[in-house]
């Protein structure tokens, strides 16, 4: 959940999506990895997301990725900001993505092979 809707307040839901969006994100890159897995209540994930400031660790994206993994944590960063006005819309998330779509294909036909 994002920090605003953890927090109850009136929100951009364009904008909670796109946190949401990223945290998936995260778990696809990061290869399963659970966010904020040590909380187990809302309480617990409020104090840690709101309170605490903290998000998903970068560093366990799969360094598969090569060199799109900058450019992958750098998005997800953008996602997280506490100011839901400071997150990319998804229009922006596409045209970041969308060239990456050669660079995944080629990983996968070599996969085929």
């Amino acid at each position: 959940m994002s920090p605003e809707v953890l927090l109850g307040e009136a929100m951009d839901l364009k904008r909670a999506d796109v946190y949401a969006f990223s945290i998936l994100l995260w778990q696809l890159l990061s290869r399963g990895c659970i966010p904020f897995e040590g909380c187990s209540t809302v309480t617990e994930m409020y104090n840690t997301v709101v309170i605490g400031n903290q998000r998903p660790d970068v560093a366990s994206i799969d360094p598969g990725h090569g060199d799109t993994e900058d450019v992958l944590s750098s998005l997800l960063r953008k996602c997280w900001a506490r100011e839901p006005s400071e997150r990319p819309t998804f229009m922006d998330i596409v045209d970041v993505l969308a060239p990456m779509t050669a660079v995944v294909k080629k990983m996968g036909e070599s996969d085929l092979s």
